[in-house]
């Protein structure tokens, strides 16, 4: 309480007529005056700036000019002239620039002629290689639109074949690799995954005769797959080695006929089922696409046969079971039987 009251009683009171003077009016020359002067100075700062940045750029572009034993400018003018290569072209969508922040601020050139291969370059270079987005054709008209680095295509990319193939994906090292599509001239394709220039992973084939859809490895068809005929629809589900049907699969026929087991070489091989339209079932063994060895085959009516084959007719040892349970044992050939036991 004292404190305040201390406070308020050392107050000195406001002499309503003695208010000090308000201080001297500030000149708009004098403004004026200053901010010409700070114009002046932020224009001259700017100035500075922009020429230390061109100076930067051109000693940087100076860096990513290729020596005169690399490449060479060229000062004419370079299209395919083979119309099948411009008729792809013209007929395939612009390829699409994939978006790469790295290669934002990197160096862009006029055309240069490549020395090694005489091919004509247009695009960006970094420490005097190509480096970044480049278009670079060949003489023979070959067309490359893509991703350059160190050299080399990397990255996404499309490469059209004087032959008016091409292909368009992913690129390690002038390699085609990971995701793309291969198309022929003729209609042909594929599409998947690529290692090193082949088919290598899951991919779609599309041939004249055939659909592939599966798995691949080394440019072949490798492994798990499915295999279906254009003409009839017929179609093989399973194994493939080395671009061959072979291993475990299941193949459905034409007319509606099925068989499961194993195949060599194309062709069934082995111990498998054969499923027919009209209710025979065979489970035995098979050579060479035809019944041969041992194996069994049940009739719509219940009758049984087991026994011995060969080329798809009992021969041999054989019995048969009738429906009723009577079995009749004996030597068979060409399907029929020969000799009682």
């Amino acid at each position: 309480m004292g404190t305040c009251n201390t406070y308020f009683q050392e107050k000195q009171e406001i002499d309503p007529y003695n208010v000090p003077q308000e201080s001297q009016p500030i000149k708009l020359d004098n403004i004026e005056e200053s901010q010409q002067k700070v114009i002046k100075i932020q224009a001259h700062v700017r100035g500075h700036q922009q020429r230390k940045q061109v100076e930067e750029l051109k000693l940087k572009e100076s860096e990513d000019i290729p020596p005169t034993e690399i490449a060479t400018p060229f000062y004419g003018t370079f299209e395919p002239q083979k119309d099948i290569v411009l008729k792809v072209l013209q007929e395939n969508p612009k390829f699409n620039w994939p978006a790469r922040a790295e290669f934002k601020n990197l160096t862009r050139l006029a055309p240069y002629k490549i020395i090694k291969n005489e091919a004509i370059y247009k695009g960006q270079w970094k420490n005097s290689k190509r480096h970044g987005r480049g278009i670079q054709y060949w003489p023979d008209s070959s067309v490359y639109q893509g991703d350059w680095e160190n050299d080399m295509a990397n990255g996404q990319g499309r490469l059209i074949h004087s032959d008016g193939d091409y292909y368009q994906g992913s690129w390690v090292n002038d390699r085609a690799q990971g995701k793309g599509i291969f198309k022929h001239i003729d209609g042909q394709m594929y599409e998947g995954d690529w290692l090193e220039d082949k088919q290598n992973g899951f991919g779609k084939e599309i041939q004249h005769l055939f659909i592939y859809e599966g798995e691949f490895q080394n440019g072949f068809k490798h492994g798990k797959g499915k295999l279906t005929w254009k003409e009839d629809q017929s179609y093989y589900d399973g194994e493939f080695q080395n671009g061959i049907i072979q291993g475990t699969g299941t193949y459905y026929f034409k007319d509606g006929k099925k068989y499961q087991g194993y195949w060599v070489n194309g062709k069934m091989h082995g111990y498998g089922e054969m499923y027919y339209c009209n209710g025979k079932i065979y489970k035995g063994q098979f050579e060479q696409d035809v019944k041969h060895g041992q194996g069994e085959m049940r009739y719509p009516d219940g009758k049984v046969y087991i026994g011995e084959w060969k080329n798809n007719k009992q021969n041999g040892q054989g019995k048969v079971i009738l429906a009723d349970g009577r079995i009749g044992k004996g030597i068979f050939k060409d399907g029929k039987l020969i000799k009682d036991d």
